[in-house]
């Protein structure tokens, strides 16, 4: 039920756990970037994403009461954030088990839109 056929999913445990999708762009310039959120009973409140945009991190918290799934859909597109990219820059957008998790991370996609 998520984006694709399969997501990945980052258990609650005091060991730290991270999953990271690459984020790879043909052209410099902006881009926003999105996660795709799924609906889930076991999911954490709270996820900690970490983005990096191939020089800087940041850090965005997703506060999955905050997410308003519309449609016939078990999930939601989530703006992460805008960023400079660049071709030669390898990016990556990270979710972690850090910060105040208290069920499940799940990592599903990442997408990368250029601004207009």
């Amino acid at each position: 039920s998520g984006y694709g056929p399969s997501y990945l999913k980052l258990e609650k445990t005091p060991r730290r756990q991270a999953v990271r999708f690459p984020v790879n762009v043909s052209v410099d310039g902006k881009y926003r970037l999105y996660t795709y959120f799924i609906r889930n009973g076991k999911a954490s409140d709270l996820t900690e994403i970490r983005i990096n945009d191939g020089r800087d991190d940041s850090k965005f918290v997703l506060d999955k009461n905050q997410i308003v799934v519309r449609g016939q859909t078990s999930g939601e597109w989530v703006l992460l954030g805008e960023y400079d990219l660049k071709a030669d820059e390898p990016a990556f957008v990270e979710f972690t088990n850090n910060g105040k998790v208290n069920g499940i991370v799940i990592a599903d996609a990442v997408l990368a839109v250029a601004s207009k």
